[in-house]
């Protein structure tokens, strides 16, 4: 029996809704398949992009770290090189065509690579500077180094280290060859003898060294507080704000910071009270200062009073106060008798003439001052020890490597004495020295050595 025509046609118009339904269905899985895709590209696209982000980033860091280690040892090697050039000025003597300061140029100078361009720079030159980048290999990065000199400045860790009291030379030496010319030899026991004697005369008590530490503490205070009023008469701001401050108040809480055997803070309060107090509580050091970063940590100090303290003051271990970088206000505080063209005048001339030796320093002041032996004597007497050379610096470094950026700051010098062995400046001096002899007696040319190292 054959199916009626209305049954086929109802069958064939049910099959084509049928496959116009499967074409539906097929679109909207294409449309699903292309959408995922294309989801999937995108966060495959972002994924690299934030991968290859992240790379760069850590290249850049490890490129900007090895940068400012690079620039600490360029830094050093500055100060090797222009110590080593003062050693030949000495030694060709007043003929050397190169004096001191044409050498202190390059702490001056900062350092900087790749060297910027100037605007009036010729295409010879442009060129070459290309040139010299491209050897370089510093591809969008710069490295640029600064030395700052510390030996012009009081050092503050001389609160509790003392330095020792060194003999005339000179004088000694006349001494030994006067007596040997009239005792002849075969006297090598009696001056053992002698020599021993003497050595026993000039060990100092307890006493003694607590006497001259106490002139030391005196001395940094008197120096602080006539800075301090230079200061208040230059700075009205700073006196409304700083007015009811003194310095015994200061520097007795630097005492407190640093000396362990010191129990008491300038106020005459227990020195722990103050720090277990603070939110949150911290501990006092109870050793030398490393940098005068520190004293943002001392009671009584604020971020301007660092500032101050800081332009005159250091913790570097130095001979002594560099006569030929010491600012105008250092001056009139060490030497109260100076009036504003005297400090002028000594400083415009350290600074662009220079004294090669402390004799040459004495005897301008003797000429152009009339100063005596009288008033040398009496800046002994407040433990001032002056010297014509630098040596201790801090080096600022400042490395750039596409986005990152590295700022470290070291210090060079003698390193300070150990906690468990407060030495003079001079015995650390001495440590130090014996300490890198078998270095220095086969190579001559170490740079000085880090004694501290502040990184980012």
């Amino acid at each position: 029996m054959k199916p009626s025509r209305s049954i086929v046609h109802n069958d064939k118009k049910g099959m084509q809704k049928l496959l116009r339904n499967e074409h539906g269905i097929a679109m909207m899985l294409s449309i699903t398949t292309v959408t995922v895709i294309a989801i999937l590209t995108a966060e495959l696209i972002y994924e690299v992009a934030v991968y290859q982000k992240v790379v760069n980033n850590t290249v850049d860091n490890l490129r900007a770290k090895y940068l400012a280690r690079g620039a600490l040892q360029l830094g050093r090697l500055q100060v090797h090189a222009a110590n080593k050039a003062l050693q030949k000025i000495k030694q060709i003597g007043k003929n050397s065509p190169v004096k001191n300061t044409d050498v202190n140029q390059i702490y001056n100078i900062p350092l900087i690579l790749p060297p910027p361009l100037p605007s009036s720079a010729t295409l010879v030159a442009r060129s070459a500077l290309d040139n010299f980048n491209e050897e370089l290999g510093l591809h969008n990065s710069q490295v640029s180094v600064k030395l700052v000199p510390d030996s012009s400045k009081l050092n503050l860790n001389r609160l509790i280290w003392l330095a020792e009291r060194k003999k005339d030379k000179d004088s000694d030496k006349d001494e030994d060859e006067d007596s040997d010319d009239e005792d002849g030899e075969g006297e090598d026991d009696d001056d053992d003898e002698n020599s021993e004697k003497e050595e026993d005369s000039d060990k100092e008590t307890e006493e003694d060294r607590g006497k001259r530490l106490q002139t030391v503490r005196a001395t940094i205070s008197e120096t602080l507080q006539a800075l301090m009023d230079k200061k208040f008469e230059d700075d009205e701001d700073f006196a409304q704000k700083y007015d009811s401050i003194t310095a015994d108040e200061l520097v007795g809480n630097i005492l407190a910071w640093i000396d362990k055997e010191t129990f008491l803070d300038a106020e005459g309060a227990p020195k722990e009270s103050f720090y277990s107090n603070h939110d949150p509580p911290y501990a006092l050091k109870n050793a030398p200062l490393y940098s005068l970063s520190e004293l943002h940590m001392v009671k009584g100090f604020d971020d301007e009073l660092v500032e101050f303290v800081s332009q005159n003051f250091t913790a570097a271990l130095t001979d002594g106060i560099n006569i030929n970088r010491m600012s105008e206000a250092l001056i009139q505080a060490l030497f109260p008798s100076f009036n504003e063209d005297m400090t002028q005048q000594l400083s415009k001339h350290s600074r662009e003439v220079g004294f090669s030796k402390i004799e040459d320093f004495w005897k301008y002041m003797q000429d152009e001052f009339e100063f005596s032996e009288d008033d040398k004597k009496e800046l002994e007497k407040r433990e001032l020890a002056l010297t014509t050379t630098e040596t201790a610096f801090r080096v600022l470094i400042e490395a750039k490597s596409g986005d990152a950026r590295r700022v470290w700051v070291a210090q060079l010098g003698a390193a300070p004495p150990e906690q468990r062995k407060l030495m003079s400046p001079d015995e650390a001096r001495k440590e130090s020295k014996d300490n890198q002899e078998k270095t220095t007696s086969k190579n001559d040319n170490n740079p000085p050595p880090i004694v501290y190292l502040r990184t980012d």
